[in-house]
């Protein structure tokens, strides 16, 4: 025989009802509250940047000026390699400035009543003052300081120091360097500030030296 059993059915109050859902929110919330603290630890931190991230960066060398540099560095390593035994470059007379004479200016050079020509006269002198006869590169700059041009600069020339040994011109006053260059009319206007400027780099110890004078036109 079969043994009838009569099924209870549970009813629950409001009360208990709301007693459960409650319990469930709450654990529900417990539950959304873990989850965002975890993301949290492995959130990745916020790094500051600096308003200008290059301001620190050092600037990298030219190309054009990384082959200056070799050029320069293999003239010295030249010169250097035919010293006798025993001598450096401490027992040499070496260049320690420029000085441009009173002799440069601007010149009439083919006595038409023109200015015509740019006459550069420098001295490379020694720690004694003594003028040297120094290998070297020159760069020779003409400046407008009137302030009428666009550009400042007018001219530049560059000087080898092959052509600069050329260039060597001794008088009975004087020893020195002297560089002629042609010049354009309209940097032979009167109004005009003119002011020559040259960089002297030494191929003994591969130093610049540098000096500038006021030019006007001379007889």
């Amino acid at each position: 025989m079969f043994e009838t059993r009569t099924l209870r059915t549970i009813r629950f109050s409001k009360d208990q009802t709301g007693l459960f859902i409650g319990a469930g929110l709450f654990l529900f919330c417990i539950g959304m509250g873990l989850m965002a603290s975890g993301c949290a630890e492995n959130r990745p931190q916020a790094v500051t940047v600096p308003e200008d991230p290059l301001a620190l960066a050092p600037s990298a060398p030219s190309l054009e000026s990384i082959q200056q540099e070799n050029d320069r560095l293999r003239a010295q390593v030249s010169a250097l390699s035919n010293l006798p035994e025993g001598i450096g470059v401490g027992d040499l007379y070496h260049v320690v400035d420029v000085r441009l004479t009173k002799f440069t200016g601007l010149y009439d050079e083919d006595k038409d009543g023109k200015i015509d020509q740019l006459c550069v006269y420098f001295k490379p002198v020694d720690a004694d003052g003594d003028v040297v006869k120094a290998a070297g590169h020159v760069a020779v700059q003409l400046w407008d300081l009137s302030g009428q041009n666009s550009e400042a600069l007018l001219g530049e020339w560059q000087v080898s120091s092959e052509d600069l040994r050329k260039e060597w011109f001794s008088s009975l006053m004087t020893v020195n360097y002297r560089l002629r260059f042609p010049l354009k009319d309209q940097w032979t206007d009167p109004a005009l500030s003119l002011t020559v400027r040259i960089i002297f780099q030494d191929y003994l110890t591969g130093e610049e030296h540098k000096a500038q004078r006021a030019v006007e036109p001379r007889p």
